[in-house]
């Protein structure tokens, strides 16, 4: 998770093109791993939101495809920190906890692939500007 981040904020000449399909990753990664949201195979179209067991707020309740995750499976039971920590390490200024914590309530609130992609590609393009910008400042 930690690589493709660094890969999309760091833009390497060889990854020109492929800029959405990692944004494509990172999107599968985050909603399996921290939102309890099963995608439909391929990582595409909209997330499924899976429900809280009821016996705890922590704890997602399994689909019937938890064990094929090419076919919208594959999520975890608890939520990993995980990610999240990964995100918190990025240069995101002051503001960098806030700006995450309003990425996840977003990604929970749009269930669209699209719009998912589009949530992550923002966040990802502030922290290339504000690495851009420190790497100016040294040089």
């Amino acid at each position: 998770f930690s690589t493709v981040l660094k890969m999309i904020v760091y833009e390497p000449k060889w990854m020109v093109g492929m800029e959405w399909d990692m944004i494509s990753l990172v999107r599968d990664i985050y909603c399996r791993l921290v939102l309890g949201q099963c995608l439909l195979p391929g990582g595409q179209g909209a997330s499924m939101q899976q429900p809280r067991a009821p016996y705890d707020a922590k704890t997602f309740e399994q689909s019937k495809n938890a064990a094929k995750p090419l076919t919208g499976g594959g999520i975890l039971c608890i939520s990993s920190d995980i990610p999240t920590n990964v995100l918190h390490s990025l240069p995101l200024g002051s503001n960098g906890q806030l700006l995450v914590a309003q990425l996840h309530a977003s990604l929970k609130e749009h269930l669209s692939a699209k719009a998912q992609k589009d949530l992550l590609r923002n966040m990802l393009r502030m922290v290339a500007s504000n690495v851009k910008a420190q790497e100016g400042d040294q040089g």
